[in-house]
């Protein structure tokens, strides 16, 4: 996965903000607004980049590397509290917690 600290590129000029930067960080939350919206098979390179005014294949060499990424994002939202020696609690909080990303993005859920 490409590093964040040097994944930055200056917006185009149809892009939303225009004095600033892009990150991978908003690279990878704008593929996920596509995903959660049209789904995995709606991410393009093409249409991301349209839509980030720029040219992404310096910045990730396909939807793959994308969709890793964003596997990322969404999976680091689950949290395990390794020091609770309650085991199976942690198991019924990470598949609560895991319900409710499906919930809130169901279209990441189904690649």
């Amino acid at each position: 996965m490409p590093n964040p600290a040097r994944q930055s590129t200056r917006l185009g000029a149809d892009g939303a903000q225009r004095d600033g930067w892009i990150t991978w960080a908003v690279v990878l939350a704008t593929a996920l607004e596509i995903i959660d919206r049209d789904g995995v098979h709606g991410l393009s390179m093409r249409r991301l980049g349209h839509v980030l005014g720029m040219t992404l294949y310096r910045h990730a060499p396909n939807v793959a590397a994308l969709l890793d990424g964003v596997a990322e994002i969404v999976l680091e939202q689950l949290k395990v509290d390794s020091t609770d020696p309650d085991w199976a609690a942690q198991l019924r909080t990470v598949a609560r917690d895991f319900r409710r990303l499906a919930l809130h993005h169901p279209q990441w859920c189904r690649c």
